[in-house]
């Protein structure tokens, strides 16, 4: 495990490592929502510098015709905005090229968004996702926030080139899924509204019901966050085995302490291998009538994107069906 940790922290010794006790807080918390017939199929990094891939079910890394991605660049601090930056990098694919066309859209404060049509491919140039590709258009979203700048794109590419009709529903469905990426601000007042009511990898729902929440809406309930943890399929499951339920309080744990976090990774780890169908880790405040603050947030989100990248690292979970629910976090 605490290999996992080196390699998501980019620390180059164990030594190191022991030194940083603490996981630097993290404000942003990002919920990425996968679409419709896509699996996850790519995770390395954390916090500020990571990559999540995802690309139709039965399509691989090396030959695929879709993918959205999202990837944290580095520190908003050392990095241009998303306009500066969305610029240098436009440029460095225009080589690539015979012709680069990019229209800027609408965007949020904080954020640039352009449709993009790399068409035609320079002949005989060979791009990631297969061979003999002419083609190659999609929406690319830039996010800064006070702790990173995200680039999150949707493309789709081909040989035989598409009729217009067919391209303006491709930069539609693009369009689509990259504004379904949310990026949550956890340390604001009010960070992403539907945050209480949002499944990873799910339409939002609501969530009513027990647990943790009481159906009867008068009754204080207490604040709460779920990690819902599946076995990875090569996992051997133990069909006697029940699911696992791990408790904790975020008032009663330090959550940004290295131990904490190795001690619940290995033990989800551990309960996984042992043929447990999946784990469920519910975090919660430390009474019914308890208000979140920020600081709250920042820590329990800090927490989970870690664990989450770990576990995934590990290679036990099955990252097409986590789930994260938040009840009362607002």
């Amino acid at each position: 495990m605490l290999t996992a940790l080196m390699t998501l922290f980019a620390t180059p010794s164990y030594a190191q490592l022991e030194k940083l006790d603490k996981v630097p807080a993290y404000q942003d918390f990002v919920l990425d929502l996968q679409p419709e017939g896509f699996v996850h199929v790519h995770e390395q990094g954390a916090l500020n510098r990571f990559i999540i891939e995802y690309i139709p079910e039965g399509e691989s890394l090396e030959r695929w015709s879709r993918m959205l991605s999202i990837i944290a660049l580095g520190s908003a601090k050392r990095l241009p905005g998303p306009e500066q930056y969305a610029a240098l990098f436009f440029k460095q694919i225009e080589s690539a090229c015979t012709n680069l066309d990019v229209s800027k859209l609408p965007a949020g404060q904080g954020e640039a968004k352009f449709r993009v049509a790399c068409d035609p491919i320079v002949k005989g140039r060979t791009i990631p996702g297969g061979e003999g590709l002419t083609w190659e258009i999609g929406v690319y979203r830039f996010v800064q926030t006070n702790e990173a700048l995200y680039q999150i794109h949707y493309v789709e590419h081909g040989i035989e080139t598409p009729p217009s009709a067919r391209r303006e529903q491709i930069f539609a469905e693009a369009a689509a899924a990259v504004d379904n990426v949310l990026v949550c601000g956890l340390g604001e007042s009010r960070p992403c509204p539907p945050l209480d009511n949002y499944l990873l990898g799910k339409e939002p729902q609501p969530v009513t019901g027990a647990p943790p929440c009481r159906s009867d809406e008068t009754v204080p309930c207490q604040p709460a966050a779920i990690y819902e943890i599946p076995a990875a399929a090569g996992l051997p499951t133990n069909a006697s085995a029940k699911n696992v339920m791990i408790g904790l309080n975020f008032a009663e744990q330090d959550l940004s302490s290295i131990g904490t976090l190795e001690r619940y990774a290995s033990s989800i780890v551990r309960s996984l291998k042992a043929g447990h169908p999946s784990v469920m880790m519910v975090i919660r405040g430390p009474s019914p009538d308890y208000a979140m603050t920020s600081e709250d947030r920042v820590r329990v989100g800090t927490f989970l994107m870690v664990l989450r990248s770990v576990l995934v690292n590990q290679g036990v979970v099955d990252p097409n069906n986590m789930r994260f629910a938040f009840y009362n976090f607002l």
